[in-house]
């Protein structure tokens, strides 16, 4: 099973977490977490505590994560699912 976690954010579209969690990755969605609508503060702080690397579209994490002073937890714009599949299955 793969090692890495990841929290998926709202601006990612839910087939994300499902063929993540198809592959074996353990995942969770801010929309099944209570964190719909959260700021990018309290996902930081979700991903950090869980040790999860956020996924998502979403440019301001690198900012926020500059003024925090800290590269934790990491944050991928990951790609869109059709893209993601394809990069999977090779």
């Amino acid at each position: 099973m793969p090692e890495a976690s990841y929290i998926v954010d709202e601006n990612r579209p839910r087939s994300s977490l499902r063929i993540l969690k198809e592959r074996g990755f353990d995942t969770v969605d801010v929309r099944e977490i209570g964190l719909r609508g959260a700021t990018d503060d309290a996902i930081i702080a979700y991903a950090k505590d869980e040790g999860r690397v956020v996924l998502t579209r979403d440019t301001d994490f690198g900012s926020v994560l500059r003024i925090l002073a800290t590269q934790e937890p990491s944050t991928y714009d990951c790609p869109m699912p059709s893209q993601l599949q394809k990069s999977m299955s090779t």
